[in-house]
């Protein structure tokens, strides 16, 4: 057998396979980015979300009363507290619109049910509730309501707060007896709306929420007025809005 030689060996001075870190850093770059969408799209395929009101009764079997959009403040120094009042004139007229609608619709929903009494509740704490309770009240008392705003979230008692800038009593003073509904009861004079709300937070409130009085007091309060509004804690990890829901005529969740 006989062999040429075609290259003469010779030492390498290089690695024939050396990485290419560039190639390495775009490959794994679009390995995650697939990763990343595949992972979002089972999410959203797996979570349910509510977009449109017909997919809540669809979902839910609760019936859309309403849609309120979202508003936004100018910064003007220090940070501005949230607060929307279907009196003030600086909120956008669409807010005070869908406040005005949805609360013609509870109100029609009420007199369907002859009754008198909204409780106003949600899933978790700041999606609005105090926000859209406090409105709707407002909205009635502009059109001649003889309103009652009742803040039934005796953990907090921050509805206050909103109204007024001083201590007073609450509905777990009127339930207790240390005072009649009339001497508890405050009226608002630029939102029109009379409110029961404490200054205090009450550490057992299941204790006043079961109380024997409560119906005699709620009984009170609809022979006074033309509406009245409950904003009760939020429905997860307490029971309190369930327990108020007894001596409810509606409930806007």
């Amino acid at each position: 057998t006989k062999f040429n030689m075609i290259d003469v060996p010779e030492v390498p001075s290089e690695p024939y396979n050396k990485p290419s870190y560039t190639g390495q850093v775009k490959k794994g770059a679009l390995i995650g980015a697939a990763a990343g969408i595949v992972f979002i799209a089972l999410y959203a395929l797996l979570k349910k979300t509510v977009q449109k009101p017909d997919e809540l009764k669809y979902d839910m079997s609760l019936s859309c009363m309403g849609n309120i959009p979202a508003v936004k403040f100018k910064a003007r120094g220090k940070k501005r507290k949230n607060r929307l009042f279907y009196f003030d004139k600086n909120i956008a007229q669409g807010f005070k619109e869908s406040i005005l609608a949805l609360q013609i619709k509870a109100e029609r929903e009420l007199d369907e049910a002859h009754g008198k009494i909204l409780l106003v509740t949600s899933t978790t704490s700041g999606e609005g509730k105090t926000t859209v309770a406090m409105n709707l009240a407002c909205a009635a008392a502009s059109h001649g309501k003889t309103v009652l705003f009742i803040d039934g979230d005796l953990r907090k008692q921050e509805d206050r707060m909103l109204l007024v800038n001083s201590a007073g009593p609450g509905l777990k003073e009127v339930v207790e007896g240390k005072c009649g509904l009339g001497e508890a009861v405050q009226s608002d004079e630029k939102s029109g709306i009379s409110f029961l709300c404490g200054s205090i937070p009450v550490k057992k409130a299941p204790a006043i929420l079961n109380h024997p009085r409560l119906e005699e007091v709620f009984g009170e309060a609809r022979e006074q007025y033309d509406l009245i509004i409950l904003d009760t804690r939020a429905a997860v990890g307490f029971e309190d809005a369930q327990l108020l829901s007894q001596y409810c005529d509606q409930v806007l969740y």
